[in-house]
């Protein structure tokens, strides 16, 4: 009985709007969330039934507990009538379909599975719009959720919906996706009397009320509570001694464990769960069934995949008689099954859930078991049926579990390899392989967008202090367990409450603890008892001969410390342990280890290596080392060469937690180099992949250099907000580069906004040591803010004590950057104050006072080619100190070359600096030629420089992650904002 839609007019409306931007080629996905009943399977038919007469294709796959282990098993339902389309796909994404399926044998990544799926999406939508409808998405396996929302989010320029539903509970499946969010709170007390007299009229007012209490608004209930009362007369109280099935009629299979169906009712003090009581009211339709007919339904919650002859024979055993199809059609007169075209399924959810506790668990055992048998084919199916049947401990299954979730994480399943690990952890009676599978998990599941995983198998591989309590009060509640195989795990709940397994014992177990507990809850990175315990099991591992597992945990280590801004002592007995790995002095990992460490003993030796070295190209996590060291040494060109090419390739493997970190380095990088459409592409990508990939750390690093950016361009409002934004994250966690760079963007905002008192005091408290936005490195970097804000303010000689110390350390550590940031200073400030002409410590500085005019010489006579911010800078101080000076005619060549390179760079406001000058000089301004790349967005910067490189369509799309489709859509709006018809004039516009 359909459940009336009572109420549901906004939600309704909110659902039909997203099939009609379909038809109307505007994408989109909805999740749908609501408790059990609230009326998302009333919506999402309603949907399809729309869907279907308005001609659109509906795709659809139910998430089931029974298949949550089982990599891409929803996703096999969602695009099995799809099958014909394939070979429309290019080779290498119907080998991504292939092996997601277990077709072949290539190990699919989440992001080209994605891609092949959207592809394979936008080949068929191109005959007609699409309908993706994902019921019981929170029991959906997490590769194929994965995929759901990689494809939701890219819908936008694609005649394709997507309606998700999910149980509210379930709070972490498909939230922070970026996908919109429609909840389905409970009715209100009008709209609840409404349906409730449309169910059942006859009700006395004394029971209505009780049954308005009881349902609380859950339309489900409404509409199957009144079943519950004594049929021959309403208004009496119900008998608590009469049986719970009406005289002759067939019990259950197994006595069903809940209360009996009236219970509560008239004591509203004692009700059970609203979830329990709308099983009991689904119970009472499935025990008078024949018994033919109750067993093909308990075969069917048990495998709802069942194909229709296994399903038979197994009934058959179950009931001990011949089974035939006949048998189904009374669960469908009942209102329990559905049939949808040739696919069998329970009305709701909650039906399984009924049937499945009705059956009883030794019957189940022997379903599962049978199950098991008749997948004897599919060996990972066969697995979970197996150790759903398990009453103990069980290595056989358990090993065949571990292969199962083996062979999961060859095709990037990993959520599905994790669920299989933990559950095979359960099943052996050998506590170290016991630990050490759990272990594996953990690893893994650092890897996954919801770390909570991770953090509950680290709890349960060595649980903290007073831990062992708080496991016990995190166990499922009733209503979260609805439905699912009791000793069978929940979808993405690595854990259960049981058994806390000793401390890890061994030196590798500890180390790769360590480094995944890193991941999961890296904490506040100034704990420099963090950064010991790293070096610590860096020199044992040594001792065991981990040496990877050694320069691993010190790497960690080094870059731990550099990233909160080398906090006293932090670098201590990297030393020895570095000694001891015996790493070749080329060894990218060893370069990383010094650069982060102590720039300033080590900086030197590593950029001298730099330039000498052949890398390997394919050593990915090398490259990123390399570029990384570069990076904090102040080498941007070599830093941006490494991180790109470290980015392709994680960006082909599907690593998105990896690929954002570097797109962060890289776009830093770029930004100083002043390739700002790239730098800005890069870091808007790494900001939203950063948040796919549950790498909140990294999209706030990414955020506060988009904010110093956006600051250099001018735009102070949206550079404050961006900062704002990032030094508010709960997720730095004293992560000081990056709070030193959201830092800098606001004092140059206030610097071009004409602030330059406000600039100061914030560039001045990031010199502080004490600040929590002080870096000793980065703040070297904001030294040409520091001297325009102080000459602007008068206070100079505040500058010249903070530029001794740093021009000292140019002198031991020859970084680009800060070569170039220390020069534009001295320039800039003129000759320090005779008092003060020292350098840090009191000793005096190597340098000798010269004339301004010398200092702006030296600076300018660097090699600047690759430094644009800097030599437009640089010409615009020179500039406007000869106009200052008078000396008219000499000033408008600097000033000139200065706003031509500002235009160039996008500058706005340093631009419009120099142009003031300029008329200052007697030179009438000139208004910049409108740029059209500064009115493409970051992803059609990034879609209009591939074009012009000559890749297809199909090509960038692989690239990007995007439909080919979706690359059309953007190159149609990206000519006429160049002002181009052709794709042949995109290099010309691109370029410049």
């Amino acid at each position: 009985m359909a459940v009336p839609m009572h109420g549901r007019d906004r939600e309704l409306a909110a659902v039909m709007g997203v099939l009609d931007g379909a038809r109307d080629g505007r994408g989109a996905a909805l999740v749908v969330r609501g408790h059990a009943g609230t009326g998302k399977t009333t919506l999402l038919t309603a949907a399809r039934r729309a869907a279907g007469a308005a001609g659109m294709t509906v795709l659809r796959a139910d998430g089931v507990p029974a298949e949550t282990a089982l990599p891409y098993a929803g996703l096999h339902q969602l695009l099995t009538p799809l099958r014909t389309d394939r070979p429309a796909l290019t080779p290498r994404l119907q080998r991504t379909l292939r092996g997601a399926f277990g077709e072949d044998d290539i190990r699919p990544d989440p992001f080209s599975a994605g891609l092949a799926t959207l592809e394979l999406l936008t080949v068929r939508a191109a005959r007609g719009p699409l309908l993706l409808l994902a019921e019981d998405a929170q029991w959906l396996d997490p590769p194929t959720l994965d995929v759901l929302v990689f494809v939701g989010r890219r819908l936008r320029a694609e005649p394709i919906a997507a309606l998700l539903a999910v149980r509210s509970q379930h709070t972490m499946i498909l939230s922070k996706t970026g996908l919109r969010q429609l909840y389905l709170p409970e009715l209100d007390d009008t709209t609840a009397r409404r349906i409730l007299q449309d169910r059942a009229p006859a009700l006395s007012p004394a029971r209505r009320d009780r049954i308005l209490a009881a349902a609380a608004g859950n339309p489900l209930a409404l509409v199957e509570l009144p079943s519950l009362l004594t049929p021959a007369d309403p208004d009496a109280p119900p008998d608590p001694n009469s049986p719970d099935d009406p005289p002759g009629s067939p019990r259950p299979l197994v006595e069903p464990a809940h209360l009996p169906a009236t219970a509560g009712l008239d004591d509203p003090a004692g009700l059970p769960p609203l979830n329990e009581r709308l099983e009991s009211a689904f119970s009472d339709r499935y025990a008078p069934l024949p018994a033919t007919t109750r067993a093909v339904l308990a075969v069917l919650a048990a495998g709802p995949d069942t194909a229709l002859p296994a399903l038979l024979n197994i009934a058959a055993t179950v009931a001990g008689t011949e089974v035939t199809a006949a048998a189904i059609q009374p669960a469908i007169d009942a209102g329990l099954l559905l049939l949808h075209g040739r696919h069998l399924r329970f009305r709701h959810p909650l039906v399984r859930a009924a049937v499945y506790r009705a059956t009883g668990v030794i019957a189940r055992i022997g379903i599962h078991t049978a199950l098991a048998a008749a997948l004897s084919a599919d060996p990972d199916r066969s697995a979970w049926h197996r150790s759903a049947s398990a009453l103990g401990p069980d290595e056989a299954v358990s090993a065949d579990l571990e292969a199962a979730a083996r062979r999961a994480r060859e095709r990037g399943a990993f959520g599905a390899a994790v669920t299989g690990l933990d559950r095979a952890a359960e099943l052996t009676t050998d506590p170290a392989r016991r630990t050490s599978l759990r272990l594996d998990a953990a690893d893994l599941a650092a890897q996954l967008p919801d770390r909570r995983v991770a953090a509950r198998l680290i709890a349960q591989i060595e649980p903290p202090a007073g831990d062992a309590v708080r496991q016990g009060r995190n166990q499922p509640s009733a209503g979260d367990a609805v439905g699912q195989n009791p000793i069978q795990p929940a979808a993405g709940d690595a854990t259960r409450p049981g058994r806390i397994e000793p401390p890890v014992d061994d030196v590798v177990g500890q180390g790769r603890l360590a480094l995944v507990r890193e991941i999961v809850d890296p904490g506040d990175l100034r704990d420099v008892t963090r950064i010991d315990r790293l070096i610590d099991l860096a020199s044992e591992a040594c001792t065991t001969g981990a040496i990877d597992l050694a320069a691993e945990l010190c790497r960690r280590a080094a870059a731990r410390g550099w990233w909160a801004g080398r906090p006293p002592g932090a670098a201590a007995g990297i030393a020895a342990v570095l000694d001891r790995l015996g790493l070749g002095g080329d060894d990218p990992r060893g370069l990383a280890i010094d650069a982060y460490r102590d720039p300033e003993a080590y900086g030197a030796a590593v950029l001298r290596r730099l330039p000498a070295l052949v890398p390997d190209r394919t050593d990915l996590d090398g490259l990123r080392d390399l570029g990384e060291a570069a990076l904090v040494l102040g080498e941007f060109g070599t830093a941006a060469s490494y991180l790109a090419t470290a980015a392709a390739g994680y960006r082909a493997q599907g690593r998105t937690a990896a690929l954002s970190r570097v797109l962060v380095g890289g776009g830093l990088a770029q930004l100083w180099l002043g390739r700002w459409p790239a730098a800005r592409a890069a870091l808007e990508e790494a900001e939203g992949l950063s948040g796919e990939a549950g790498e909140p750390f990294w999209a706030d690093a990414a955020r506060a250099t988009l904010a110093l950016q956006a600051a250099m361009r001018g735009d102070g409002d949206e550079a404050v907000r961006l900062a704002g934004t990032a030094l508010s994250s709960p997720h730095l966690g004293g992560a000081r580069f990056a709070a030193a760079i959201a830092q800098h963007a606001r004092a140059v905002a206030a610097l071009t906004a004409g602030r330059p008192d406000e600039a100061l005091e914030l560039l001045v408290r990031v010199h502080d040591p004490a600040d929590p936005a002080h870096h000793p490195d980065l703040s070297g970097w904001m030294l040409p803010d520091l001297a325009d804000a102080a000459v602007r303010t008068g206070r100079r000689d505040d500058a010249w004590q903070i530029l001794a110390r740093f021009r000292d350390r140019a002198l031991r550590l020859p970084s680009p950057m800060l070569l170039h940031c220390v020069a534009y200073a001295e320039a800039v400030l003129g000759n320090p104050p005779p008092a003060d002409h020292t350098a840090a410590g009191g000793a005096r500085s190597t340098r000798a006072p010269g004339s301004a005019e010398d200092a702006f010489a030296r600076a300018l006579a660097a090699d600047l080619t690759g430094w644009p911010v800097h030599r437009a800078r640089l010409q615009l101080a020179f500039g406007a100190w000869l106009r200052r000076r008078k000396r008219i005619l000499a000033s408008r060549g600097p000033l000139r070359s200065a706003r031509e390179g500002f235009e160039a760079l996008g500058a706005g406001a340093w631009a419009e600096t120099a142009r003031g000058e300029l008329r200052a000089a007697g030179e009438p301004g000139q208004g910049r030629a409108a740029d059209g790349r500064e009115q493409l967005s970051a992803q059609e910067l990034q879609i209009a420089g591939l074009a012009a490189e000559g890749l297809s369509n199909r090509e960038i799309g692989q690239r990007l992650f995007l439909s080919h489709r979706t690359v059309s859509s953007h190159l149609y709006r990206i000519y006429p904002k160049l002002g181009i018809t052709r794709r042949a004039q995109l290099a010309a516009a691109v370029s410049g």
